[in-house]
């Protein structure tokens, strides 16, 4: 986009949670036409990066794209794509990492979820079996929290296992050994064990018990609630990395 794509801008698209299109979430044609004449329109046009205008900073005619999202026509396929929020498909990214057949995947799972339900992991394992065949196990047992103890780990190793069919397409060597399909996927949630969390991370959480669960809705993070989730990430991180 020729210098003009900021960070800011890119982290402000992620979040593009109201749209016309909203992918798999796309609401009727009657409130898509809606959305788009009340401006309700936080998604972005940028250039489709194997089109020829992919370094424009921006659509020439944007009228036109306009009645495009205004009539929910919006596809991969044109010089410019509407970039929208991620979740509308898949929360987790572990779908576009499954179709490349990646052999290690390091998942975040930072959705709020405070039942929890695992309502994002679920989607995107249903989804690479049924657009890929791709196997994905994992266990939910260690982020299920007891009322006292807290989850029982902030991580958990799985393991995906791609079908020959996507093995193939990929131009993979040996397709039809299951071995060589197969990957590890290291899943990470944010939770606390309440055990060998620091001491202000476990007093947040007693003042706060939604932590680190608090919906997307709350926008005003103050400077502890933000220094919490830093701390919880790196020590998870840690917590994670430190036997590889």
């Amino acid at each position: 986009m020729g210098g003009t794509l900021t960070l800011g801008t890119a982290v402000g698209i992620s979040g593009a949670a109201a749209s016309p299109n909203m992918g798999s979430q796309t609401p009727t044609a009657a409130l898509s036409m809606l959305l788009a004449l009340l401006n309700v329109r936080l998604a972005y046009w940028a250039p489709t990066p194997n089109r020829a205008f992919w370094r424009d900073s921006r659509p020439r005619l944007w009228p036109f794209y306009v009645l495009r999202e205004l009539l929910s026509q919006t596809n991969e396929l044109s010089p410019y794509c509407c970039l929208s929020d991620g979740g509308h498909f898949d929360n987790t990214g572990l779908y576009a990492l499954v179709s490349r057949g990646c052999r290690y995947i390091v998942l975040s799972d930072c959705g709020a979820d405070p039942k929890p339900c695992f309502e994002d992991i679920g989607n995107a394992i249903r989804r690479c079996r049924i657009d890929f065949g791709a196997e994905i196990d994992l266990r939910i047992d260690s982020f299920l929290p007891e009322k006292e103890t807290g989850a029982a780990a902030h991580f958990t190793v799985g393991s995906v296992t791609y079908s020959e069919a996507h093995a193939r397409a990929l131009g993979w060597l040996d397709p039809e050994a299951e071995k060589s399909r197969k990957g590890v996927v290291i899943w990470i949630k944010p939770s606390l064990t309440m055990t060998d969390e620091p001491a202000d991370l476990r007093q947040y959480a007693r003042q706060n018990p939604v932590f680190p669960q608090q919906p997307t809705s709350d926008q005003w993070y103050d400077e502890a609630q933000f220094e919490s989730y830093r701390r919880l990430g790196g020590h998870t991180a840690r917590e994670v990395f430190g036997g590889f």
